[in-house]
């Protein structure tokens, strides 16, 4: 499609052809800002939890790490054989043993006996935990879980935009449509500049519940924040 003149015009034009499109084309639209919102934004996130290339002793120690944690109730007798397994943990094999976890619950617990014993979280590792936590339902440990990033990295790892579109996606997926709107509340008041993937997964949102006049509202806000940029999605 040929780019409209300029970013005024084409966040006019895309807000006036997004809310006035029948019924067919508007379902559409829907399934294109769906996959915009989480195929595209999850690609974004994904980048952070990318690791090396795995060595074959790490991917075996963390093969039989995972096997335990999934065999056995969490206690400190498992803590003690996992010691015993990796009384170290690299980020290759911690990530490793993360993604083989069934439970989310035993990932938590996994994920804060590694912390206790030295291992130190990045963006990577809470944004991981937090994806894991909201995939699986558990979204107000997932939220708990979010506002705690920067106390338990001592103020190293600050909340982004990307730890709450992850989040805000789960709310979505779970139909918890007043969750999501406080969510964006809160990341605008608590200093977090909504991104477009932010502005996306919340118009998909209000769409599916027809709000369709609080998603004018927040299409008119992303447009001036964002501008030529976001009027490219909509045309």
């Amino acid at each position: 499609m040929t780019p409209i003149a300029n970013s005024r015009t084409r966040a006019l034009f895309g807000r006036n052809f997004f809310f006035n499109v029948n019924s067919q084309d508007q379902a559409q639209l829907l399934v294109a800002l769906r996959h915009y919102s989480s195929s595209n934004g999850e690609q974004l996130d994904a980048e952070n939890v990318k690791e090396p290339r795995k060595s074959s002793n790490k991917s075996k120690t963390a093969k039989s790490m995972a096997r335990l944690i999934n065999s056995k109730p969490w206690s400190t007798e498992l803590e003690s054989s996992l010691f015993s397994l990796s009384p170290s943990i690299s980020k290759t094999t911690f990530f490793q043993v993360l993604r083989f976890i069934a439970s989310p619950s035993k990932a938590f617990d996994f994920f804060n006996w590694a912390s206790r014993n030295g291992f130190t979280h990045d963006g990577r590792s809470y944004f991981m935990m937090l994806e894991i936590l909201g995939r699986n339902g558990n979204l107000n440990i997932a939220r708990n879980f979010l506002f705690s990033i920067e106390r338990r990295s001592n103020g190293s790892v600050k909340i982004e935009d990307r730890f709450c579109n992850t989040l805000l996606r789960s709310y979505g997926n779970a139909g918890l449509f007043n969750e999501a709107i406080k969510l964006f509340s809160l990341m605008k008041s608590s200093g977090v500049s909504p991104s477009v993937v932010t502005f996306n997964s919340l118009l998909l949102i209000l769409l599916k519940r027809g709000r369709t006049n609080m998603a004018h509202s927040v299409f008119d806000e992303m447009c001036g924040t964002y501008g030529s940029y976001a009027g490219y999605i909509y045309l």
